[in-house]
This record gives structure tokens, sequence and C-alpha cells, in this order.
């Protein structure tokens, strides 16, 4: 049997979703999955299309410095922002902040839904 075919769970990167915990703030969901042994957290910055469903992280820097840092503290990073939610009459360019604060947060994806029948 490989070595490596034990292991333990603690090895393995976790990231605690925003869907797991909505009902927390960013701040708070960093705390939550830090208690939990997770590495990673996912950060809600969009609830659709760009211009009307933005989440306060989107809308609030103090926000986002207050997380960055809570980031720091726990020693977490963000795997994933979301939702770019993309349809026939997207503009790709609308996303353009989106893609900023994911980035100034760190994100290293960008989590995408598809509603086209194309």
């Amino acid at each position: 049997m490989p070595e490596n075919s034990h292991r333990r769970l603690e090895d393995w990167p976790l990231s605690l979703s925003y869907y797991t915990v909505p009902e927390l703030d960013a701040v708070e969901t960093v705390r939550v999955a830090a208690g939990c042994g997770c590495s990673h957290v996912g950060l809600r910055l969009l609830g659709g299309q760009p211009g009307g469903s933005e989440m306060p992280l989107m809308l609030r820097q103090e926000l986002r410095r207050e997380l960055l840092a809570a980031l720091r503290e726990h020693g977490l990073t963000a795997l994933d922002a979301n939702t770019a939610r993309i349809v026939p009459e997207t503009k790709i360019e609308s996303y353009d902040a989106f893609l900023e604060v994911a980035a100034e947060l760190g994100a290293k994806h960008v989590l995408t839904t598809l509603d086209d029948s194309d």
C-alpha cells in the first residue's frame, strides 16, 4: 500500500464555503474556519450580476481591511470568490470591480455559473 494512502484529515487543505454558513459575516467566517482547522475560506462578493447584487465585501472597503487582518491573524487565505453569473447579455467588463476586489482579497479562484442554452 502506498505510504500516503493513510493521510490524516489535517493533512488535507480544507476551505469553509460561504454557503455552509451564509448567516455569518466574512470576518466571523474566518474565525469559525480557523477554529475548525480550515486553511481557506470562500467569499461571497456578488449575488448575481454586477449592479445591484453586490454583497457587503464589495461595497465596504473597511470591511475588506478587517477581513484581510482576520485572514492574516488566523493564517488563512481566500480560496474563492463567488459568484460571477454569466448570461447571454453579460458584458464581461462589468465584472472588472468584482475581479479587482477578488484579487485584493487574495482569492485564488472565481466561482461562476453559466446560464446560457448555447
